[in-house]
């Protein structure tokens, strides 16, 4: 049945977004100029690229290495879903310190609106699982 395809499917979509994040600002550092941040030293583009870039391409392939197994692909969602938490706590944090900031509520939506997809397609894999385990099939 194809339901038991989609936590595969919502892990290689977050393959490709953390991909896309990684190799944007491992190529184009710069580009985090639009959140007004000045990069004018070598120190800092490499800082982004690392610190951004590198890291987000890093999840990339480790959720890309969950993909590859069955076995692996709750492991890989609770990976997307553990780090965009984390993500969407700071930027929470950073809204309660700084305060209300539309260009942060901004960057959080989608982030958000990940977080869901990816505990969703945790939650189903688990609900999939458990179905294989007791032989249940709907």
């Amino acid at each position: 049945m194809w339901v038991s395809y989609l936590p595969r499917i919502i892990l290689v979509l977050a393959v490709m977004s953390f991909g896309n994040i990684g190799l944007i600002y491992l190529i184009e550092p710069a580009l985090i100029g639009h959140l007004g941040v000045e990069l004018t030293e070598p120190a800092g583009l490499t800082s982004v690229r690392v610190g951004i870039g590198a890291f987000h391409l890093s999840v990339a392939l480790i959720a890309l290495y969950c993909v590859a197994s069955r076995e692996r692909v709750l492991g890989g969602l609770a990976i997307a879903a553990t780090i965009t938490g984390a993500v969407v706590a700071t930027r929470l944090g950073g809204l309660v310190a700084t305060g209300f900031n539309e260009q942060v509520v901004g960057l959080m939506t989608p982030e958000a609106l990940s977080l869901l997809i990816y505990a969703g397609g945790a939650l189903l894999e688990l609900r999939l699982q458990g179905a294989v385990t007791t032989g249940m099939h709907s």
